[in-house]
């Protein structure tokens, strides 16, 4: 419980530095229209990064899992550490069983690190939450982890301990 948390915490810190103009402008991508973010009370895009280092038998389930515990669609992020075990082609191979759940991949080498910066890159979302491949995430993890750090837009209160929940 308390590696998620810091988990959480590493994130928030992440994200306010990813994101200097909190409530302003989304940095865009190319292509892309310019679009406001932060204002009025709709909900953040959340994107799961999962740095994966030979979890061909884990992630297919990891995926199925995120897809059917998140409330709201989201974007993760699958990011091949350099296990040359077939993690991706596992992770494509479950694809099929996706509903909610928008799959990005990404690839890395040199470990975890570079693996967590590769994937963060790589997504969209303007919420960041890294989980290692075999994570099993609670029911509205999405919903829980985004009204702590939006407590005004999400309908909770101004303190941490909105959220809590054990793995």
């Amino acid at each position: 419980q308390s590696f998620m948390l810091f988990q959480v915490g590493i994130t928030y810190a992440f994200l306010r530095l990813r994101h200097a103009s909190w409530g302003r402008r989304r940095r865009r991508r190319p292509g892309e229209e310019e679009e406001e973010t932060g204002g009025g009370g709709e909900i953040a895009m959340m994107s799961v990064v999962i740095p994966a280092y030979k979890e061909v038998g884990t992630i297919g389930r990891t995926l199925r899992r995120l897809d059917e515990a998140a409330c709201e669609a989201l974007e993760v992020v699958v990011v091949d550490a350099g296990g040359r075990d077939g993690t991706i082609e596992a992770a494509k191979a479950a694809l099929s069983d996706l509903k909610k759940v928008r799959v990005t991949f990404a690839a890395s080498t040199g470990g975890r690190g570079p693996a967590v910066a590769a994937g963060a890159t790589v997504a969209r979302g303007e919420v960041l939450l890294f989980v290692h491949a075999d994570t099993r995430l609670p029911f509205h993890f999405d919903r829980k982890v985004l009204r702590v750090l939006f407590p005004q837009k999400n309908g909770g209160k101004k303190d941490a301990t909105t959220v809590g929940f054990r793995l």
